[in-house]
């Protein structure tokens, strides 16, 4: 639950950031086709920019891994109260997918009115661009390449609607309001999302009343035209004639050219993107391991069921070196590694604030079976809590004695290292 709300969060951040560029240094200012691309992509970058994980530094502490023999990753689970969380997460799991379901269903009725209107009207003209004389009275738009236009609408003013319309059109920005609407669908809880979608019906209007006045049409006759389809039902989904902002266009009508240093205020978008990565995405960077190699990858692949074990030709070593692997390596008690596990997992005691807190994540422990069996050098290579590192370190060093590894006929020390993995969930008793 605390990691899909921070998730929103900071979904929610990077959609401000980005909205809050386009509003002060693109608005009206740099070329459409930028603007579009811009709110299009500044939604997607908003949902994937927090899921994005970039290692680019070294994390603090001692997190490599140096070598040693992976036992198999143990989950640690805890029996809390732990029913009203999941609850919790059931009711927001359910608010969310009702939240897209109705936005997809608002969706699936406009483009019903679509048909219906198209069903219920007379073809003007099947094609350049196909043009359909609508039985109710709707303000003119466009739907992909079919222009919708009202029964009452005004002969003079049919030029207008048509160039309009087919500039709309031509730069296909009906599949660029069905993607932001799918978009707006599964975050419609993201208040910015709805405000790229707005922001975007308004660039598709901007283009296509300056293609309009670029082809020659008079601006006052243009905009008389579009004040006498201000009444009309028109989807939002399509590109109407008609549109709510209409003070902003006859203001953009009546601007000469865009804004000053226009190529520049798109630069803008490489600090920005560069200060959301750095902020919600860069992470520490996981440190190669220097004689495990990629077997280490397959430690996470079946981390309950498998014991991991990693093989190396060694050479005899120093007496105070610890082998990776011995020709007869460490026996706990009377069990091969297994066991081991098993007493681990015993012995854990779920940290009570690691529990209050719902974290769940990895500890790494590293450790030696000296040549008389016991247990030394133990060490913490990673945890993602203090306190679920320090139970791990507590129960491996007090492991009973090993029966030692073998070299040669010789007692040797052998280097081991453990995952395991804390849960947080529902199991069959409560670890206190």
């Amino acid at each position: 639950m605390r990691e899909l709300i921070v998730y929103m969060l900071e979904t929610m951040a990077c959609g401000a950031v980005l909205m809050l560029l386009y509003g002060v240094l693109f608005d009206r200012r740099v070329p459409f086709a930028f603007c579009r691309a811009y709110l299009l992509l500044a939604v997607v970058a908003s949902a994937a920019i927090p899921l994005l994980r970039i290692p680019v530094w070294n994390p603090a502490g001692p997190t490599e891994i140096t070598g040693g023999v992976f036992v198999g990753a143990m989950a640690i689970e805890a029996a809390p109260a732990v029913a009203d969380g999941a609850s919790m997460h059931n009711v927001v799991l359910a608010v969310y997918v009702a939240g897209v379901v109705l936005s997809l269903a608002a969706v699936a009725m406009q483009l019903r009115n679509i048909r219906r209107l198209a069903r219920g009207g007379e073809v003007l003209r099947e094609s350049d661009p196909r043009m359909v004389l609508t039985a109710e009275r709707v303000s003119s738009f466009s739907f992909f390449g079919t222009i919708y236009v009202s029964h009452d609408a005004a002969h003079e003013d049919m030029t207008a609607i048509v160039a309009h319309e087919s500039s709309h059109i031509r730069h296909g920005h009906s599949a660029e309001k069905v993607a932001m609407q799918l978009l707006r669908a599964l975050m419609w809880w993201n208040p910015f999302v709805w405000i790229a979608q707005r922001r975007l019906s308004e660039v598709h209007e901007y283009e296509a009343d300056s293609d309009v006045l670029s082809s020659g049409y008079d601006v006052n006759d243009y905009i008389t035209a579009i004040l006498k389809s201000l009444l009309g039902y028109s989807p939002d989904i399509a590109n109407s004639f008609r549109d709510s902002l209409t003070k902003k266009r006859f203001k953009m009508m009546t601007k000469s050219k865009m804004g000053r240093y226009a190529l520049l205020r798109t630069l803008a978008v490489v600090p920005v993107a560069a200060a959301l990565l750095c902020t919600f995405s860069f992470t520490a960077k996981a440190v190669e391991p220097e004689n495990i190699g990629s077997d280490i990858e397959s430690i996470y692949s079946d981390p309950v069921d498998r014991e991991l074990s990693v093989a190396r030709n060694v050479t005899p070593q120093e007496d105070d070196k610890a082998y990776l692997r011995a020709e007869t390596m460490p026996r706990f008690q009377d069990g091969e590694m297994e066991g081991f596990r098993e007493w681990v997992m015993s012995q854990i005691r779920y940290p009570e604030e690691t529990l209050k807190s719902g974290k769940n994540g990895r500890v790494i422990v590293k450790f030696i079976v000296e040549k008389d069996g016991s247990v030394s050098n133990v060490t913490l290579l990673e945890s993602f809590d203090k306190a679920a590192g320090d139970e791990s370190l507590r129960v491996v060093k007090s492991s009973p004695k090993w029966s030692p590894g073998m070299q040669d006929g010789k007692a040797v020390r052998v280097q081991y290292v453990i995952p395991v993995q804390f849960a947080a969930v529902k199991g069959d008793a409560e670890k206190k």
